[in-house]
């Protein structure tokens, strides 16, 4: 079975950030798209407030009021501590934003599992080890419907 637009699954965007130490001892890290179809890595040039390298981390396309879409890329764990982070990728001028994160404080996690929600503009979470290797089973919905710029909305679920 063929998808009806397989152009949609060749622009799939990861915030993959890796980091290379030059001969010179200077620090760089990279952002990409892969291209899901033939496995293809190309860089991406971004504005704004770069998130740190991470792993463990989620990324999803969230859609934004008056059309459009933004990534969200939450939590992951940094070279020395977890994160307990949300960002913004706003996709029409590849800018990184942190928007102001309102409601319960989350525990930080990483390798956890998360999925937009089409309805509501948000973001399901659930999953994932804290900073001590346990288990985490509080799902998470993070509230994104104000867009980019924020505030953003932590509810228990």
């Amino acid at each position: 079975m063929k998808c009806k637009d397989e152009s949609r699954l060749s622009t799939h965007i990861s915030t993959h950030t890796h980091t290379h130490t030059s001969t010179q001892s200077r620090t760089h890290e990279e952002q990409g798209r892969m291209n899901s179809i033939d496995g293809i890595w190309t860089e991406v040039n971004t504005l704004g407030d770069m998130p740190g390298r991470r792993v463990g981390h989620s990324f999803d396309l969230v859609r934004v009021p008056f059309g459009g879409a933004m990534g969200v890329l939450i939590w992951g764990k940094g070279a020395a501590t977890h994160l307990n982070d949300a960002l913004a990728l706003r996709l029409k001028d590849k800018t990184w934003l942190r928007p102001k994160l309102h409601g319960k404080p989350v525990v930080s996690r990483w390798r956890h599992a998360s999925f937009p929600l089409r309805h509501r503009q948000a973001v399901f979470i659930t999953g994932g080890d804290d900073a001590h290797g346990n288990a985490v089973m509080d799902p998470q919905l993070l509230d994104t419907s104000s867009g980019a710029g924020g505030p953003w909305h932590w509810c228990s679920v």
